[in-house]
């Protein structure tokens, strides 16, 4: 499930049935209800401006990731053969969508929804993605614990921490911007101190 960032709407999936339903979280009652395709709704997360819900749909290994527009009910769809997806990640300022699939870190135009940025790792399909406060970076734990940041405009790593987390565990930028908190072993939080504002 996911909730709109003015948190007024919640978006739910998982039915089986390839169902999506937005609920008004103010009223309770549902506001709309769209079958997506055949299979189980496995992610779906609103985008930054909650005009959207992306969502990965299907049965088996091979599942499209694709854009339902909440007020229309019409779906883009942004890659036919993607995989299964654990989360995706929006920027602060609605611009880019993140996301690891197929053993890479992939990021597209959160508008187009067009692949602007792929960068190849270890990732399995339940790594995480995070962005800098700005936009302009960023980050992601690969399948070892491997913590690596890269640069979105240029395209290329800009700091590898090396294995210092949990593999496969989500990492998360402070709302400042300032630090990147990352899970260690033993159940401890390590913080790193960003200079991605």
């Amino acid at each position: 499930m996911s909730i709109s960032p003015d948190g007024k709407r919640l978006a739910t999936g998982g039915f089986g049935d390839g169902t999506i339903k937005i609920f008004n979280l103010e009223t309770g009652k549902e506001m709309k209800s769209v079958n997506v395709g055949a299979g189980m709704v496995v992610m779906l997360q609103f985008d930054a401006k909650g005009r959207h819900v992306v969502y990965n749909v299907g049965a088996g290994g091979i599942r499209p990731l694709r854009a339902l527009d909440i007020e229309t009910g019409r779906s883009t769809n942004i890659s036919e053969e993607i995989g299964t997806l654990q989360a995706v990640d929006f920027s602060s300022d609605g611009r880019y969508m993140a996301g690891v699939a197929q053993g890479a870190l992939v990021v597209w135009d959160a508008k187009s929804w067009k692949e602007v940025r792929r960068f190849e790792g270890r990732f399995s399909s339940r790594s995480f993605s995070a962005f800098s406060r700005d936009g302009s970076h960023v980050a992601a734990a690969d399948a070892e614990g491997n913590v690596r940041i890269w640069s979105i405009e240029k395209g290329r790593e800009a700091l590898n921490l090396g294995v210092v987390g949990v593999p496969n565990r989500a990492i998360k930028f402070s709302h400042d911007g300032t630090k990147l908190f990352v899970p260690g072993k033993d159940n401890k939080m390590s913080v790193y101190a960003s200079r991605s504002r």
